[in-house]
């Protein structure tokens, strides 16, 4: 059975390493060593807006995820993995029914993002009953032809 509890800057390591799988496995192209990852996963926690969630299974970690609350009340899901080794046993499924159900509240319009390419993420949202909204696309200039600088 699944249990769920705030991750706290304790945590931090963990999740980094946990973030870090996540980049892999959606072919993200974030490249942050696991040490980024938990100092931006340290300025999150502690007054980026943001909160975390650990679920575990027998006090081991099964899957994990990051979130904020926007000013309408509304959530963006920000990161949201299930460890390799305990995917398709119904686990990432249980957690996303907690979210809904137990820790965020009722009737709240939660947002998130999946990379186009990633399809197993993609089927896994819609399958816990997310639908489809936007679509962003993104296209990089030459940089030779290029005349305004990138911002800060």
């Amino acid at each position: 059975m699944v249990t769920h509890r705030p991750a706290n800057l304790d945590d931090c390591s963990l999740l980094a390493e946990l973030n870090l799988q996540l980049i892999r496995d959606e072919g993200h192209r974030n490249p942050m060593s696991v040490e980024e990852l938990e100092l931006r996963m340290r300025k999150w926690l502690s007054g980026g807006g943001y909160r975390a969630i650990l679920f575990e299974c027998d006090a081991a970690p099964v899957a994990y995820t990051l979130y904020r609350i926007d000013s309408d009340s509304q959530i963006y899901l920000r990161q949201f993995f299930v460890c390799a080794e305990k995917r398709r046993q119904g686990f990432g499924r249980q957690a996303v029914e907690m979210l809904c159900r137990r820790i965020f509240p009722a009737k709240t319009r939660i947002t998130l993002d999946v990379l186009y390419e990633n399809e197993v993420g993609r089927s896994f949202w819609v399958a816990a009953g997310f639908t489809e909204y936007s679509l962003c696309l993104e296209r990089f200039t030459d940089d030779d032809k290029s005349t305004s600088s990138p911002s800060p």
